[in-house]
């Protein structure tokens, strides 16, 4: 296992595998004329950037990457994602590419760019409300939400005035060439549907988290931002539109790289719109009677402590609360209509999902045991 970050979702999964030998990326030093010692690495760094290097040096050697490099590149962009989304028909919000920032540095300070933001703002006209978001962007970081063209030249001032400038509007290592606008979808909760395929084995669903929101406010819906984590049966409809969306990403890679990936493990991200006011409302009454019991799970999380971590998610989703919820979101995507926004290729396992979906673990000795 390859890391750079050891977490507590990294700890857990050695602990459950013991042959697995972990490799801190910081002290990993690849040297491009040599071969490499091990046979599979399971590519846990943190950094996308770093992760899609080392994966690119470590496949050269000959040695298998969970995930490839090709999935990697695809599943990073939030840009080729789209495209591999639209070409298939695949329901999705509309989004436009737009090259360029609306602020540049100019010695030790950021300035706008008149031009830049005129742009920007004939494209807000068009898609509002949206968000803008980084290219390379991850965890719900750096999305902007712009209810119209007034709210965007207030941010503008705002960032302007204080410096402190969003990824999104400026050229970084997460948005090197433009920034990313998408029509937004009102919706009180998402899902992370987990899929793997091992080699030579068909598509598999392993399972779908729900992460709800407390309030209309709450834009991303990230444990890790304000979500709470819900495990749900996968929806056969919510199914169905994953497997095509993840055979839209086989064939995207095919068609840019030559060949379809033959393994891979990625979450994969359903947004359910749903229009209706008073529809979303019950799921944030649901949620916020939630937040004593997810309190003390988050409370135990920053212990590191698995007994106490465990301890406090039973009595989370064993709560009559946790039960309601689940229930008025099942209800919920009933009548949302649905839309697929991203794939991550670094899916939680240790937590959240270990805790109300299942052991991912099982889905990585899969695809480990079927390489052999």
């Amino acid at each position: 296992m390859l890391f750079d970050n050891m977490g507590i979702e990294e700890k857990l999964f050695l602990n459950s595998n013991r042959e697995i030998e972990k490799i801190n990326s910081d002290r990993l030093i690849l040297d491009l004329k040599n071969s490499f010692e091990y046979d599979i690495i399971i590519n846990r760094i943190e950094s996308k950037h770093r992760r899609r290097r080392f994966t690119k040096v470590i496949e050269s050697y000959g040695c298998k990457v969970i995930n490839s490099f090709s999935v990697e590149e695809v599943c990073s962009s939030k840009f080729d994602t789209k495209i591999a989304l639209t070409i298939a028909d695949i329901p999705t919000s509309k989004a436009v590419f737009k090259p360029g920032f609306p602020f540049k540095k100019r010695g030790d300070r950021y300035v706008k760019q008149l031009t830049e933001l005129n742009r920007l703002k004939e494209i807000v006209k068009k898609l509002k409300p949206c968000i803008i978001k980084p290219d390379l962007g991850s965890r719900g970081r750096s999305i902007i939400f712009i209810k119209d063209e007034k709210d965007l030249e207030n941010k503008i001032k705002t960032y302007e005035e204080t410096q402190n400038i969003p990824d999104a509007f400026k050229p970084t290592l997460i948005s090197l060439d433009g920034m990313l606008i998408e029509s937004y979808q009102p919706h009180a909760l998402d899902l992370r549907v987990v899929v793997y395929k091992s080699f030579k084995n068909p598509i598999r669903i392993f399972g779908t988290l729900i992460r709800a929101a407390p309030s209309e406010s709450v834009i991303t819906k990230n444990t890790s931002l304000g979500g709470y984590p819900i495990g749900v049966e996968t929806p056969k409809v919510v199914e169905e539109l994953v497997v095509k969306s993840v055979q839209a990403l086989e064939n995207y890679i095919k068609n840019v790289y030559g060949k379809p990936p033959a393994y891979y493990i990625i979450g994969v991200d359903v947004l359910p719109t749903n229009r209706i006011l008073q529809e979303r409302s019950e799921i944030y009454n649901s949620i916020m009677k939630l937040k004593p019991y997810f309190e003390t799970v988050n409370k135990a999380k920053k212990t590191s402590n698995i007994i106490e971590i465990d301890k406090a998610f039973n009595e989370y989703k064993e709560s009559r609360e946790y039960n309601n919820a689940q229930e008025k979101c099942l209800k919920y995507l009933e009548n949302s209509e649905l839309f697929i926004t991203e794939f991550n290729t670094t899916p939680d396992f240790g937590i959240n999902t270990r805790n109300l979906v299942g052991d991912l673990t099982v889905c990585y000795n899969d695809i480990i045991k079927s390489l052999r």
